[in-house]
């Protein structure tokens, strides 16, 4: 026996299914950050995308207990090295101030500098918007307003894109790459981590030429700008390689001074 039924009724009384579903980047797998990231790692950036991104926010406090609760983490250790390596990779910023709980953030990559929880950026130029005023989660921790952003945040993050292209050209006409390398996403993330770490751009630049000057790096071909920014520890080591050309000067006049002649004036009674 055929039973009709009128499709398009059916479909008008049907209810919306709500939204419960926090999304998780494409970058991560397609990228080749899964396969470099610990598991550990891998359990707290769901729950740090799942309460910054899952609710719309640039910004969250999360205290290590809120952590070690949602991802099943017992050691503490085993915790901070998971949020370590997150940074190093360049998947999240941490805040971290004396007394205050962590601010987390996500990045993703189009080298985008997040905002902090107060309203300022990471160099503590204020942005606080002028009505002062957020939303409240459950927990009782403030969100960020999201008019909070201004023009000093604006040119805080061009800023740091045009100190990214310039440690990026640098490299390129220090081992003469040709105009077909590109500022890929990995290597700008790179490159943005070591700059939120503090380094300058000098500093960088410096790392780069004492790279080219290695014979061990450049004969093995190890001279990508994303080796000489994989994480503070090697770009410490590249910059403290060679000394600067200006202090290696500074210190050959130094031992010209010492080793020049001195002339000694001879005083004589009756000299005018």
């Amino acid at each position: 026996m055929n039973v009709g039924f009128d499709l398009d009724k059916i479909l008008k009384q049907a209810t919306p299914v709500e939204d419960k579903y926090t999304r998780t980047p494409n970058y991560l797998v397609d990228k080749g950050y899964v396969s470099e990231m610990t598991g550990s790692a891998l359990k707290c950036y769901v729950v740090i995308n799942r309460f910054t991104d899952g609710f719309s926010r640039t910004n969250w406090s999360i205290t290590s207990n809120f952590l070690q609760e949602k991802t099943g983490i017992k050691k503490l250790k085993t915790l901070t090295d998971a949020v370590r390596q997150l940074e190093q990779l360049g998947l999240i910023l941490v805040v971290r101030s004396t007394g205050e709980t962590n601010k987390f953030s996500i990045i993703h990559p189009e080298f985008e500098l997040p905002t902090k929880m107060d309203g300022s950026d990471d160099n503590g130029m204020d942005t606080t918007p002028e009505n002062g005023t957020g939303s409240t989660h459950q927990n009782g921790v403030e969100t960020t307003p999201e008019n909070g952003a201004t023009k000093k945040e604006t040119n805080k993050k061009e800023n740091i894109k045009k100190d990214i292209c310039e440690i990026f050209e640098f490299w390129k006409t220090t081992f003469s790459k040709n105009e077909k390398t590109i500022l890929s996403d990995k290597r700008a993330r790179k490159i943005q981590s070591r700059l939120v770490d503090g380094y300058l751009v000098e500093d960088i630049k410096h790392a780069i030429l004492n790279c080219s000057k290695s014979d061990y790096h450049v004969q093995g071909g190890y001279t990508d700008i994303e080796l000489i920014c994989r994480e503070p520890e090697k770009l410490d080591r590249f910059i403290n390689m060679f000394p600067k050309e200006q202090d290696k000067t500074n210190s050959d006049n130094s031992e010209t001074k010492r080793n020049a002649p001195v002339l000694i004036r001879k005083e004589y009674k009756g000299a005018k």
